[in-house]
């Protein structure tokens, strides 16, 4: 069976072999016979466009003859009518110039009439003219020397005024100057017055306040060398050596937070002495609130003050209220 099933499937794959073979076989025939008829088709298109062509050339070559035959013949006609109107034209011209010279005389003659008459009446116009230039100039002669004898007080004394008047201006404006300088002058010193005397005040404070905390540390010191006495002689407390030491130490570190008077100068070249710092044993909360609060009243006051300077010494309004 199954080599039955195989001779079978090889038999009708030969046959389907030899049909397709036979198809293109058929095909390629086919092919060449339509390529010959297509070849023998376009050999006769392209003869029979060949003689279309032909045609055309020769007929497009009587065409063109005629064209150029009928071209030849407009041209000598055009010619020849060229020529005659151009002597047409110039025997025109010669008549038209002709009747041109002959109005070009007469007008020139009718010019030459009018310009004489009217350079006569010009000449009669300028007589006229000058005439009465002359008279105009000898009535405006006696009109200003009149007007002059007239004018002359007037200006004379128009000028009088104004220089018064100029001088006046200079005097108020000069007054204006001096009060307005002396103003100055006196704001200035009353301010630099002012300045100098709260800063006088402030050192003065100052100065109190570090005498103050100088005698205050005093004080401590003295009291506390009393109680280390006093401790060593009653044989308790620390060791006096060490009391001693500490006693003899604290005023070494607290001096270092003040200086001498000679020492700290302010900007004006016065002497400025610092308050103690808070970390200072001789430093008082108390003390500190009392200074800065004087401080700022005096600055209050020193602007008050000032106020009413600048409120007292107004600007003058006039040369004569100055």
């Amino acid at each position: 069976m199954r080599l039955q099933a195989y001779l079978t499937s090889q038999t009708a794959r030969k046959l389907e072999a030899a049909k397709q073979l036979r198809q293109r076989k058929i095909a390629g025939i086919q092919f060449k016979a339509a390529d010959a008829t297509a070849r023998a088709k376009s050999i006769a298109v392209v003869a029979a466009k060949d003689a279309a062509t032909k045609a055309m050339r020769i007929k497009g070559k009587v065409e063109t003859a005629v064209q150029r035959r009928d071209r030849f013949l407009f041209f000598v006609a055009s010619k020849a009518a060229f020529y005659n109107a151009r002597h047409e034209r110039g025997v025109a011209h010669v008549r038209a110039n002709l009747f041109l010279d002959a109005r070009t005389t007469v007008v020139k003659l009718e010019s030459k009439m009018a310009a004489a008459e009217y350079l006569r009446t010009l000449d009669l116009r300028l007589r006229q003219s000058k005439a009465a230039l002359t008279n105009e100039r000898a009535a405006n002669v006696v009109e200003r020397q009149r007007l002059t004898s007239h004018v002359s007080p007037m200006i004379g004394a128009a000028r009088i005024r104004a220089g018064q008047y100029m001088a006046s201006e200079r005097r108020n404006d000069a007054l204006t100057d001096i009060a307005n300088r002396a103003h100055g002058f006196v704001r200035k010193a009353v301010l630099t017055c002012a300045v100098a005397e709260v800063r006088a005040k402030e050192q003065t404070d100052t100065l109190r306040a570090n005498l103050e905390d100088r005698l205050a540390a005093a004080a401590e010191r003295k009291g506390d060398l009393l109680a280390c006495h006093a401790n060593v002689m009653a044989g308790g407390g620390p060791s006096p050596d060490r009391t001693m030491a500490a006693a003899v130490a604290r005023p070494q570190s607290a001096r270092g937070a003040f200086r001498r008077p000679s020492e700290s100068t302010g900007s004006t070249g016065g002497t400025v002495f610092r308050p103690p710092s808070p970390g200072s044993p001789f430093y008082s909360p108390r003390r500190a609130v009392a200074r800065s609060s004087s401080s700022r009243s005096e600055m209050k006051g020193l602007r008050h003050s000032i106020a009413g300077v600048d409120g007292s010494f107004s600007m003058p309004t006039s040369p004569i209220g100055a």
